[in-house]
């Protein structure tokens, strides 16, 4: 499914509704792209489904993809650690790298496969990681 939104400006975090739009990430295979400025040093949630609304829930993430500093990553799996220890309730796959929080417009773009997940910055690889 390919969605265009058109190009807006947020200066903030916002809730994104599109009416039969269902994001899974847990599909075998998947992509999102977006085109972002960023804040020299500054980065953002491009989206991020939260684990809750409770106080102990809602930093942590059942899925996310942030791009810019410190390291542009992909957050995964919170909702199968509910309670216990926080610091293992989420797996993060980074790029490690910040190049597109430099205050331009860039292209950002994620695939995921049933083995890999690979990150673009203005469509060069940042990075591609063997998940099996």
């Amino acid at each position: 499914m390919f969605v265009s939104l058109g190009l807006n400006r947020f200066k903030g975090k916002r809730v994104l509704e599109v009416k039969g739009l269902e994001p899974r990430v847990d599909s075998p295979s998947w992509s999102l792209m977006a085109w972002v400025r960023l804040q020299e040093n500054g980065g953002a949630n491009i989206l991020r489904k939260p684990l809750g609304k409770s106080l102990a829930e809602r930093e942590l993430s059942c899925w996310a993809w942030y791009v810019g500093f410190p390291s542009t990553r992909f957050d995964f799996g919170a909702h199968d650690f509910r309670g216990g220890d926080s610091t293992a309730m989420q797996e993060s796959i980074s790029a490690n790298s910040s190049d597109g929080a430099d205050g331009l417009l860039h292209n950002v773009a994620l695939v995921v496969t049933t083995s890999n997940i690979t990150f673009y910055l203005d469509a060069k690889v940042q990075v591609h990681q063997i998940c099996i």
